[in-house]
């Protein structure tokens, strides 16, 4: 028996309540785990197989054995999407319910969160079995630690994702907020207005030891406020 632990895409995750596979089988705990056929750890599940076999099977491993490590291509002819991909079937007693947790190591209580599409971690344990007409070597299931991540797969239950059932309704980004309104235009300087009978610049009277008032009252500037009249 091997202790393996694999890092894969979940398939057809069945961790928290156990199911029948077929109407006459017992309810079990199940998962499925796809790895690309590159994926080192493809070897080392194909070694520990072997091993498996040598040891439960030393006069030759059955022709019609099964093992739980196989091609997606066969498998699963009808999804050309998965044809570069190795599936491995596993599952556990309904008494031996296996531990999921999260990547802090705290139990998951949302089935939501393993799901068809998600990067998990798996423990497992390699065991062969030798019945009449029953003979392979298969995988038990100890434990799943979700990563958070999703395969480059995408969902694989067919879920459409929260951007893809709302994207089109999200409540639209609020308005910016209004630009501050421009600062007041400082008043305009006061205009010294003089009357015809000024014969220089107000400036020049100002030099020259004039007031505003001297002017206004020698009739050579107009009053602040006043209208110009030259009648």
């Amino acid at each position: 028996m091997a202790q393996l632990k694999i890092k894969g895409i979940l398939s057809y995750p069945n961790l928290f309540t156990p199911k029948k596979i077929t109407e006459d089988s017992d309810p079990k705990f199940s998962v499925s785990v796809l790895l690309q056929k590159n994926d080192p750890q493809v070897a080392d599940i194909q070694k520990a197989i072997e091993v498996e076999k040598q040891n439960a099977f030393p006069s030759g491993f059955p022709a019609k054995g099964k093992v739980f490590l196989k091609d997606c291509a066969e498998e699963f002819s009808d999804r050309p999407e998965l044809k570069d991909y190795m599936v491995i079937a596993m599952n556990s007693a309904a008494d031996k319910k296996p531990i999921v947790v999260d990547s802090s190591m705290q139990p998951v209580m949302d089935p939501s969160q393993v799901y068809a599409g998600a990067i998990a971690w798996v423990a497992i344990n390699t065991y062969s079995y030798n019945k009449a007409v029953n003979k392979g070597v298969t995988a038990g299931l100890n434990g799943v630690m979700v990563t958070g991540e999703e395969g480059e797969l995408g969902r694989l239950d067919g879920r459409p994702t929260a951007e893809q059932m709302f994207g089109g309704d999200a409540a639209p980004a609020p308005a910016p907020a209004p630009a501050p309104a421009p600062a007041p235009a400082p008043a305009p300087s006061a205009v010294h207005q003089m009357t015809e009978a000024a014969t220089t610049s107000y400036e020049e009277y100002i030099k020259a030891g004039w007031t505003d008032e001297s002017l206004i009252a020698n009739k050579l500037l107009l009053p602040p406020t006043a209208t110009p009249s030259f009648a």
